[in-house]
């Protein structure tokens, strides 16, 4: 995926903005896009998650050290 994929090729709004393809309101519509049928836990992926981060991200830094 590439970023534009997510957030649009113009008009790109903040996550907070009711009309960005990426706030909660559209995020799951917008993975249905190349992942259809996708399940509403799909929409949780964090896509700019940072594995270095244990306390914001401790699973992820687990899976890291492990």
């Amino acid at each position: 995926a590439k970023c534009s994929d997510c957030h649009g090729h113009h008009g790109i709004r903040r996550a907070s903005d009711p009309e960005s393809m990426v706030h909660p309101n559209h995020k799951l519509e917008t993975c249905r896009k190349c992942h259809p049928g996708a399940p509403a836990g799909f929409a949780k992926f964090w896509p700019h998650a940072d594995y270095h981060d244990a306390d914001k991200y401790p699973i992820l830094h687990y899976v890291y050290l492990t």
